[in-house]
């Protein structure tokens, strides 16, 4: 009980840190990284996805996303330094910002890896947990840690009697952490428009799209959350891997939502809205 409140103080902690600042990767990646301590992987896996599309923007000169996200990197290096950055390290792509920034977005790439390879295996994505091994100890030779996790990846998958090539497995939680009013609110007192039609869903992934496109305040209580309507089941669709939240969070890019600063589609949010539909299904 004591390390799960210490978690979650830390959880709300690192929430609050990436409300203020959303395109540092590393508050994304040590909310992910308690949110497996405390039996979360499912929601790590979202948030480590957003660091890591974080680092890569940054990889990728004249990005708009990317030159945010190299500002807030080298200010982070800067400030635990104790150094007032000069004028030569404040200018963008000069040679000392560039090393400064690439040295503490690779720590923050293995970081990510590391407890990225952990959610996986903890879902049973038992082959995603393995290419992220792969990935990682090709990139960085140094990192040991890669090639024992590799093994440690085939042992577990073998223990369990699983092919690596599980796609994942669904979990159902509540999230005891969520303090803010708005998540709270009881479907009984949100706004409803009796206008709006609901539609029929055919996957999880279209049930999402549907809950996006209504735009409520709070998408859980949205008409297309509250009354979500299935018409067709397909298992693959409900599970937890890589792949499912990398789709999951592409599909709110094309519809327009900032996935790093709209707070209303956060991994937990998208976590709800597929287990209301498999529960629809039952």
């Amino acid at each position: 009980m004591m390390e799960f409140n210490e978690a979650k103080q830390w959880i709300q902690a690192f929430t609050r840190h990436i409300k203020g600042n959303p395109h540092d990767p590393n508050f994304w990646n040590n909310r992910g990284k308690w949110l497996v301590r405390i039996g979360y992987p499912e929601l790590a896996i979202g948030d480590l996805c957003r660091s890591r599309l974080l680092i890569d923007a940054a990889k990728r000169r004249g990005d708009e996303v990317g030159d945010l996200v190299q500002l807030t990197v080298a200010m982070s290096v800067w400030y635990e330094s104790g150094q007032i950055p000069n004028s030569v390290l404040m200018t963008p792509y000069s040679d000392e910002f560039r090393r400064t920034v690439e040295r503490k977005l690779n720590l923050e790439e293995i970081q990510s890896s590391v407890t990225l390879a952990d959610a996986l295996g903890l879902v049973n994505a038992f082959r995603e947990s393995f290419n992220i091994c792969l990935q990682a100890s090709v990139q960085f030779p140094a990192q040991r840690y890669f090639a024992f996790k590799k093994n440690e990846i085939i042992d577990l998958a073998r223990r369990q009697l699983v092919s690596v090539s599980l796609a994942g497995r669904v979990h159902r939680y509540s999230f005891p952490w969520l303090t803010t009013a708005q998540w709270r609110q009881s479907e009984s007192n949100a706004a409803t428009n009796s206008g709006s039609p609901v539609p029929d869903v055919t996957t999880a992934t279209k049930a999402i799209e549907a809950v996006v496109r209504e735009n409520a305040p709070n998408p859980l209580t949205s008409l297309a959350a509250r009354y979500i309507i299935p018409t067709a089941a397909y298992g693959s669709d409900m599970t937890c891997s890589l792949q499912r939240t990398e789709q999951d969070l592409q599909l709110l890019k094309q519809l327009g939502v900032d996935i790093f600063t709209d707070e209303r589609y956060e991994t937990w949010v998208l976590t709800l809205i597929r287990q209301k539909y498999a529960d629809a299904l039952q």
